[in-house]
């Protein structure tokens, strides 16, 4: 499997970071799959040489507009191209916004290529292919800002690999899902709306093969945040690294 960060950045991109979108690749034809959809997600994987076609299924972990932007010219692509993909969003009232938004490009779904459905309430294995299998794992990104909905952090499990993709989590760092993190688990992580710093010690005693920090907040690019970071990689026994967008990690 490979973890290609497309886009890297927090809430706004930056000249180095577009906004959230990890792309899962499986082996041989295993598919492709997508986790969150900042803008551009589309052009970041046609970059790149990946066919935006060859996505099977886009994964939202909350609906904020960096973490959405880019699933319009996604779903655009696949009704143009004559691809299939499911789009897992985390409200269901968000499917028939997605529905009108593409219409006003008079681009019909005629063919029904695309699949829309609402990620559960309840936590648990909500997607299988044969290929890759994915739960929804509740977060307080939202609650914690004062909203009564719905965000999630996803455990991937395919070929052989086993990834905890957080999503956005709280300012106190509460929800991060330390109980998914078993032994030789790839985190994914974000790095903006929390402190590092009181949580070093508990994150480099996790059981991980590889920690992955994208979504990454202004002061992680400052000298005193990239120290703080290189401290926990001292600490750790697994290789800790903060993302770039287009960066492969091959597991």
């Amino acid at each position: 499997m490979k973890i290609i960060t497309l886009g890297t950045s927090h809430g706004d991109p930056t000249p180095e970071r577009y906004n959230a979108a990890t792309l899962y690749q499986l082996p041989g034809d295993g598919g492709n799959y997508l986790v969150d959809a900042g803008a551009p997600a589309t052009a970041s994987m046609i970059r790149l040489g990946v066919d935006p076609g060859s996505v099977r299924a886009v994964f939202l972990t909350h609906l904020h507009e960096d973490h959405y932007g880019g699933l319009s010219g996604l779903i655009k692509h696949q009704i143009k191209y004559d691809h299939s993909c499911r789009i897992f969003l985390p409200e269901a009232e968000a499917i028939p916004v997605f529905r009108s938004f593409i219409s006003l490009a008079h681009r019909a779904d005629s063919r029904q290529r695309i699949g829309y459905a609402a990620i559960p309430a309840e936590e648990g294995e909500f997607y299988s292919d044969g290929a890759l299998s994915v739960r929804n794992v509740h977060t307080g990104h939202l609650r914690a800002e004062g909203e009564a909905f719905p965000s999630f952090a996803f455990v991937l499990e395919g070929a052989g690999r086993r990834i905890v993709h957080t999503g956005d989590l709280r300012a106190d760092f509460a929800d991060f899902p330390w109980q998914e993190c078993l032994p030789g688990t790839v985190c994914v992580c974000e790095l903006t709306h929390y402190k590092l710093a009181p949580w070093i010690a508990k994150l480099a005693a996790l059981p991980l093969q590889q920690l992955i920090f994208s979504h990454i907040g202004e002061f992680y690019s400052s000298p005193a945040g990239l120290a703080l970071v290189r401290r926990l990689a001292d600490q750790a026994p697994f290789p800790c690294t903060i993302a770039a967008d287009g960066q492969v990690f091959s597991l």
